[in-house]
């Protein structure tokens, strides 16, 4: 899968899923630009760098910043084939102790951030035909897991806009799909082991699928190469699972 010559933009990019991602199209030829917030951060607590691509600090959960880093980053690369968005949080709470301001926060990263990345390319995009979209969603959008009520929301609703995006945009040769990851071992995941009052129950729960084992961030950024590829042409509104066989669907 060759990515020379595409012009493509990846939200959450600093590390994890984003950052495996950003590292593997830059291999292969993208140029990028890549938004996350932490790289708003100096000195030691800012993200190392990939190589040859633009970085951008941008805060997803607000409308300006969006527009503003999706504007200078389409300025930089003359036009935009492709974005990726991997940003996002979670959050373990049952529903009865999650704030307003919690769910609100979870729901911004998650659903609202996707969709200000997505009108603020779209343009771009559709000129830029054939073009791709591929959101990061989870295992969560298709089955529920216990105390992650604003997780799952946000991350089912990314599905569903996903598939309503790639019925607006077929028409002008934009391509939408969703990866869906089951458990990454990533920082995030590595935080939620060790704040767990059994970590060792935590890890037993997060490798129970067919596998045995969390996937990596590399094994995610394979499946969201490949539909940023031409080699998934006539793919559109699709949720890919890469989960090692948590669910089956």
């Amino acid at each position: 899968m060759d990515l020379s010559g595409r012009k493509v933009l990846i939200t959450g990019a600093a590390s994890g899923i984003g950052r495996a991602t950003a590292k593997l199209f830059a291999g292969h030829g993208a140029e990028l630009v890549l938004l996350d917030r932490a790289w708003g951060g100096s000195g030691s607590a800012t993200p190392p760098s990939v190589a040859g691509a633009m970085h951008l600090d941008c805060d997803l959960t607000q409308e300006a910043s969006v527009e503003q880093a999706v504007a200078q980053g389409i300025e930089a690369l003359g036009q935009l084939d492709g974005v990726v968005n991997c940003a996002g949080i979670s959050l373990r709470k049952s529903v009865e102790d999650t704030t307003f301001d919690e769910w609100n926060v979870v729901i911004d990263t998650n659903l609202r951030g996707p969709f200000l990345v997505c009108r603020a390319a779209s343009a771009v995009l559709k000129r830029s035909a054939p073009s791709t979209i591929v959101n990061v969603s989870s295992g969560a959008a298709f089955r529920p897991s216990f105390n992650f009520g604003a997780y799952c929301a946000s991350k089912g609703g990314l599905l569903m806009f996903t598939r309503a995006l790639a019925l607006d945009f077929a028409p002008f040769g934009v391509r939408v799909n969703a990866v869906c990851p089951g458990v990454i071992d990533t920082p995030m995941i590595e935080r939620a082991i060790a704040r767990s009052p059994d970590p060792e129950a935590a890890h037993a729960r997060f490798t129970s699928n067919a596998m045995s084992r969390m996937g990596s961030p590399e094994e995610i950024a394979n499946v969201i190469m490949f539909l940023t590829s031409v080699e998934s042409s006539f793919v559109t509104g699709a949720a890919y699972s890469a989960d090692g066989g948590a669910t089956y669907h």
